[in-house]
């Protein structure tokens, strides 16, 4: 039928689309486990422990921004305000420690977007993203050079966010914990278990 049809050749555009991210990927990383000095995060939640190697050479302002965070502690007690089913878990917003609803504050300050490289990395499955707030002159769209605290991990991949976002790191243990998550869930504390001098 037309409709099946359709839907193979969308499943056949996308699988064209994410074999060469993945293959990109798989070289970044090997990259990255050959020099074994990238910054190491981890979040303590309320469902267990999520590990994060940050892409320090990609995204340096973005994760410099990360770690003076954690090593602050503005991401303890934080919630994850935001599950999208087939996307991701969003936290970090510092409204939600204190009983706020989450997803408008960037934490009194905002930084640039760090996706223009050839060298970006791609938004797959695992992979963070700087969440970035609406933009108030075209609704539905992300307002460039609006993030600051705040953070999604994604649970699928997504192409589509590769030219509007900016990839910052990878989940290396707890993807399971992170697919767990709910909105009641929090960040009970986070640490930098490793960081460049």
């Amino acid at each position: 039928s037309a409709p099946q049809r359709s839907s193979i050749a969308q499943v056949l555009a996308r699988a064209d689309v994410v074999e060469p991210l993945c293959a990109s990927e798989t070289a970044a990383m090997a990259r990255d486990q050959a020099r074994g000095d990238l910054p190491i995060v981890e979040f303590l939640t309320s469902r267990g422990a999520i590990t994060i190697e940050l892409f320090e050479d990609q995204a340096p302002n973005t994760v410099g921004n990360i770690i003076e965070h954690v090593e602050a502690g503005t991401y303890d007690g934080t919630r994850f305000h935001r599950v999208i089913r087939g996307l991701g878990v969003q936290g970090g917003d510092p409204a939600t420690a204190t009983g706020g609803k989450g997803g408008t504050s960037t934490g009194g300050w905002t930084i640039p977007d760090e996706n223009t490289s050839e060298a970006k990395r791609a938004p797959l499955i695992g992979r963070l993203v700087v969440a970035l707030q609406p933009d108030p002159q075209a609704p539905g769209q992300p307002q460039p050079h609006s993030g600051g605290w705040q953070f999604m991990i994604l649970l699928n991949h997504f192409e589509s966010l590769r030219d509007k976002y900016t990839v910052f790191g990878r989940v290396t243990e707890g993807l399971d914990v992170a697919r767990q998550v709910t909105p009641d869930d929090v960040v009970v504390t986070a640490r930098v278990i490793q960081k460049r001098e």
